[in-house]
This record gives structure tokens, sequence and C-alpha cells, in this order.
């Protein structure tokens, strides 16, 4: 490789500019090129390896200046050392700059065979000889003369066309991938659309759109409404709608005092479902767990009709006393659970639809209601979702002798769907009004847990979310201690003794865990 890097150090800027200057000079004078392309020299600069060296400019009369300012920095491409020397010697020559330099002969004749390094310092007093002056209007005069032969198309113009032929043919080439990538998705959507019967915003795959949006937009508050729309499908069985009566026996004003201002300000219901025989079970919650101090908790007892008068007169005492009761028009029984269920929706929905969450619990639960509080704030941005204990893939049971036995002709399939057991269980109020429509429009089935938080939901395409602090089973409170007990929201089947025992339990504050 020729070196030429040794220049001199103390160089300034004014024979930086020389330099320039003779370079110009060399570029502009008359038949440059041409001279350059006649040269004698071993390795004329017209072969490719020199308009290779040039550029694309060699041309358009640029190459010979490329040329040495290549080589004077050091960067020739082609060729050895010795060649360059004579190259230069023909570009610099009095016959081609009208510039007359007895020293830059010597020089380059001296050092044709020689290294190319003390070539610098001959350069360097080359350029010196001339005055800037002079180099300009020499610039000024030879440039008239220098435009480029007419029907010459210089080789950067070809270049720039054949990129921006190439930039068109690879925007063509990605605007069909990207149109053709549009096309398959939508035939894809509008696929899978029609197959699960489902607008494409409920598909699976498009899952994240409903994440973004809820995240980001507030939907607005629906309309509120007074009554279900009455959909066109008919069963061969009776619905629920058939055996169900809407409207409770006590007024409004009972019901106001329960949940305030639609429960605007509430953000847990708690509606536990009681039979009326049960007044033990009522006053141990009234006594333990219900008796609470958050202002934004609500509890009352839901109940249907007795036929026994006496314990209606003490039902109606009873309300009068504490003003939690909330009384159905139908028949108290384990079979019309069901239809209890559905009136627990619909009282939710109609008298304190703005509570954030609703909970579902029989008479004989235990709820650790701090920890539940607790639970439902750090989950404040769930929506249309049922939380508790998540029972799937669980058989009908066919045992005539079980007290969940279901027969063939109640229900045709093998397998429940999903669904929460029903001791407790915990939902999101923007889901009550469309689980309370919907379940009256469906077939009668007297297993409340597996129709409401199974089959309705499955159709209304409600999330169930499984969550192990909703045990849901009995514990013996032997086996219990204030630290487990703590960690725990639900148990299940405990007496009103066994209610106040856990409840103190619950609220030592001499144990740390």
């Amino acid at each position: 490789m020729c070196s030429l890097l040794n220049l001199p150090q103390h160089f300034d800027p004014t024979w930086t500019g020389l330099s320039h200057a003779a370079i110009a000079l060399i570029l502009a004078s008359p038949g440059a090129a041409t001279s350059v392309e006649k040269s004698r020299a071993p390795h004329p600069p017209t072969t490719i390896a020199h308009r290779d060296l040039f550029g694309p400019v060699y041309a358009g009369r640029a190459g010979p200046a490329m040329y040495l300012s290549a080589l004077i920095t050091g960067r020739p491409r082609f060729g050895s050392c010795l060649h360059h020397v004579q190259v230069l010697h023909s570009l610099v020559s009095p016959a081609r700059t009208g510039l007359n330099s007895p020293k830059l002969d010597a020089g380059v004749s001296g050092n044709a065979g020689a290294a190319c390094a003390p070539l610098s310092g001959v350069l360097s007093e080359f350029y010196a000889e001339r005055s800037h002056e002079q180099l300009q209007l020499h610039i000024r005069e030879s440039t008239a003369t220098a435009a480029p032969t007419v029907g010459e198309r210089p080789r950067n113009l070809q270049m720039n066309e054949a990129l921006s032929t190439n930039n068109k043919s690879c925007f063509l080439r990605t605007a069909q991938v990207s149109i053709c990538a549009v096309v398959l998705i939508a035939l894809i959507t509008y696929t899978s659309s029609y197959y699960y019967e489902k607008p494409w915003t409920q598909l699976p795959q498009f899952g994240f759109i409903k994440r973004i949006h809820r995240k980001f937009v507030k939907p607005p508050p629906p309309p509120p409404r007074t009554s279900c729309r009455k959909k066109n499908v008919t069963f061969s069985k009776t619905t629920v709608g058939d055996l169900y009566q809407s409207g409770y026996l006590y007024d409004l004003e009972n019901f106001s005092k329960i949940c305030p201002d639609n429960g605007h300000s509430i953000q847990l219901l708690m509606l536990v479902l009681s039979a009326p025989t049960h007044f033990d079970h009522r006053e141990a919650i009234r006594n333990t767990w219900g008796h609470h101090e958050s202002p934004d908790v609500a509890v009352a007892f839901l109940l249907g009709n007795s036929q026994n008068q006496a314990i209606e007169d003490r039902l109606t005492a009873e309300n009068t006393l504490y003003g939690d009761l909330i009384r159905g028009h139908f028949f108290d029984s384990y079979d019309n659970l069901t239809l209890k269920t559905v009136s627990m929706l619909e009282w939710s929905w109609k008298h304190c639809a703005k509570a954030r969450f609703l909970l579902k619990a029989d008479d004989d639960m235990f709820i650790n209601v701090p920890k539940l509080v607790e639970f439902v704030k750090a989950r404040g941005d769930v929506r249309r979702s049922i939380l508790g204990r998540l029972a799937d893939d669980w058989p009908a049971l066919r045992d005539r002798s079980s007290k969940w036995y279901v027969s063939w002709e109640e229900y045709g399939l093998e397998r429940y769907p999903a669904f929460t057991t029903g001791p407790a269980y915990l939902l999101t109020t923007d889901v009550v009004q469309d689980l309370y429509c919907e379940a009256l429009g469906m077939p009668f089935f007297k297993l409340e847990d597996v129709f409401v938080t199974g089959m309705v939901a499955e159709r209304l395409n409600v999330s169930r979310i499984g969550v192990k602090e909703f045990l849901n089973v009995r514990v013996e409170p032997i086996a219990l201690d204030h630290c487990r007990l703590n960690r725990l929201i639900t148990i299940h089947d405990l007496g009103q003794t066994e209610q106040l025992e856990l409840w103190k339990m619950l609220h030592e504050t001499s144990e740390r865990c």
C-alpha cells in the first residue's frame, strides 16, 4: 500500500486551502480528463480499476482531482506505488496544468522507483509556489471550458436513476405485501367471527383490545333500565321467567337504609341468603362479621315466603327491629335456590346498582370482612367477572340418593361448565343486570351455582376466576389459629357458637403473623 500519510504536521489552513485549490485546478483544466485517458503511463487511468478509483464522477472531469486527493491522503485502491507516481506526474506536468514546477518534475522523476513518502514534501513546495489568487484566477478561466461533452450522461446520474428505480420497486413490493397481510388478517377474523358466532372484538385473539380499552378508556354508564328486553328465544322446558315473580314485600324506604343513594358510596354489598326459620344464624352474623365498621360495606339478608303465619309475624318484627331483611315473592325451599339467587340479582340491580362488588353468601358462612375489603380494593380494575372457588369440569351426578342428583332430562350433558361453588362467591356489579335478564329466558335448573355462575355466565362470556382464599368448605375451629384464619376469606358450615369463636380468634391482637 502506498503510504502518503507523512505530510508535515505544521501545515496551516492556508496550505490546506492551497492544496484543495490545486486539486480543483487540475479538475478544471481544459482537457484534463482526455489527457489522462491518452497518457502513456504503464497503466493509464482509463482502465476499469482507475474508473472505480476515480468514482462515479470520473466522466464529469472530477476523476484526476479525486485520484490526486486519494493519492495525497494515502488511500489509492489499485496499482503499485510506482504506477501512482507516474500517473501523478502526467497529471501535474506543465502540458496538462499550464503551471511550471521543476521541483515537482524532479521530485516525481527521482521518486519514481523509490518510496512514495518523500513525495509529500515535493507536493507541498509545489502548492506553496502558487499564490491563492493565481490559482483562483486560473480556476475561473478554466471553468468556462470545462463543460461536459454533449450527449454524455454522467455516471452518478445513472446511479441515482438506478437507486430511484430500486426504491420505487421496493416500495411497491412492500405495499403489496402489506395489502396481502391486511386482507389475510381480515379473512381470518371474519371466518373466526362466523365460526364462534361472536363479534370480532370478542374473539380470543383480540383480547388485548379489550384490555387496552378497559385500561385507557372509561366506558360510559349504561342507561338505566327497569325491565329486561325479551328475546325471541323459546324452549320446550319451563323457563325461570315462567316461575319467577318480580318484586319484594317491603317498601323502598326500607331498602334505602340498606343501600343509600343506590350504592353510590358502597364498595361491597354482602347479601346473605337465609331461610325464614334461621333466626339464630342471622343473629350470630349480626353479632360477629356482619357487625363491621367500614362505611363502604353494606349487609342484608334475603329470604322467601313461609307458609307458617307465626314465622311470618316473627320476620316482620325482626325487620322492624333491624331493617335488614329483603323478602322476595317465592316459596323459600332448597329447590327454589335458583329463584332466590335471581331475586338477589334483581334487588342488587334495581336498588344498589352503583355498588362496586356483590358478595353472595349463605347464612352458615364465616366471612373475613377485613380481608375481603382488602381483596376487592386491590381489584378495582376487574370487570365482568365472578370470583370464588372455581369448579371446573365437574360431572353431573346421576345418583338418586345424592342431594345434587340431576336427571338426564334436566341436564343432557356429562359435565357442567366451569362455575363457582354456591356457599359464597363475588361478582362485579357490571354483570348483575345481564345475569338477571339472561337467566329469565333460560330453562329452570335447580342447582343455582351451576345455573347462574356456570350456564348463564357461559352464555354471556363472563369470566370465572378461582380465588384460593375462598375456601367454601368446613374447617374445624380447633384446626385454625389467628394467622391461618387471617389468610382466608370464607369458611363454610358453621353454627352460631362457632361463628362467635372464629370472630374472636380473628380479632386477637396478641399473636403476630
